[in-house]
């Protein structure tokens, strides 16, 4: 895991581990002697890649990625690629990175020099197939799903709530995957 945002003071923190790399697949299977600053080298149009973020504009479908990196960071390895070579990019976001605002504009702000409490990163811009907890239930389950609410407590404070429309089939299909995954391990304890 690159790139973490921890609280400035309190919270928790990650112990220290083994960075683990980068998993490149190709025809499904992982490669493992295959280093990721040439596997980028190796995209072609069709290929994917999949990169998460930290800032949703969903009305625009576009979203933002910090950038700690004086030298661009993992994003700044593989955009030129996959905008170059016609490649695919997947954006997994969860709704909790849902801005107040346009990405772009955000992305022009955070260039200037600021005092801040921790370092504020730069941050690049992504365009892709973004993939929320919207889209990831459609694709699963074909069933239509709106935003009702978010946040909560005692470990929901990332949740979402969603409403969900499709025939009794598809949304009893979407209920068991969700149910599925309800009490997932916290990351960090």
């Amino acid at each position: 895991m690159t790139g973490k945002i921890y609280p400035q003071k309190g919270g928790k923190k990650l112990n220290p581990s083994t960075k683990l790399s980068e998993i490149i697949l190709v025809n499904g299977e992982i490669v493992k002697n295959l280093s990721y600053s040439e596997a980028v080298k190796k995209l072609k149009a069709g290929d994917v890649v999949i990169k998460g973020a930290n800032a949703l504009d969903y009305k625009n479908r576009t979203a933002g990625v910090y950038i700690g990196s004086s030298m661009g960071g993992t994003t700044g390895k593989f955009l030129p690629y996959v905008v170059a070579r016609k490649a695919y990019l997947i954006i997994p976001i969860g709704l909790e990175k849902l801005i107040a605002g346009n990405v772009v504009e955000l992305s022009k702000k955070m260039r200037s020099p600021m005092k801040s409490l921790n370092k504020i990163p730069s941050m690049f811009l992504l365009s892709g197939e973004i993939v929320t907890e919207i889209e990831a239930i459609n694709i699963l389950a074909g069933v239509s799903a709106f935003q009702a609410g978010a946040g909560g407590i005692g470990g929901a404070e990332g949740g979402v709530t969603l409403i969900l429309r499709g025939s009794k089939n598809q949304v009893d299909k979407a209920l068991n995957i969700v149910e599925g995954i309800l009490g997932e391990p916290l990351f960090v304890e």
